[in-house]
């Protein structure tokens, strides 16, 4: 199973709209996308059913504003994954 969790649309610094960015994940192979645009959630809604017409799930796993992060956690990344039917092993590297 291919994952990217930070992908950008061209409604924030990425180049691609919503729907062509999901096509080039399709044709890439990932299963997972994530749209991460810069102080938008607007792409989000389009993502959502570009992603679904093309057989990819795309969670909504953070919520950026003014550039920080908000909402984000290794749990929700942890229980994407089981409803996927993964089971996860997390290890930290020190």
């Amino acid at each position: 199973m291919l994952i990217d969790l930070h992908t950008h649309s061209n409604r924030s610094d990425g180049t691609d709209p919503v729907d062509v960015l999901m096509r080039h994940a399709q044709q890439a192979g990932l299963d997972v996308i994530a749209l991460t645009d810069h102080d938008t959630a607007d792409g989000w809604v389009d993502g959502r059913r570009a992603a679904e017409e093309l057989g990819i799930t795309q969670p909504r796993v953070s919520r950026l504003m003014k550039g920080k992060v908000e909402d984000f956690s290794l749990d929700m990344l942890v229980t994407l994954a089981g409803k996927l039917g993964l089971k996860p092993q997390i290890s930290f590297a020190g």
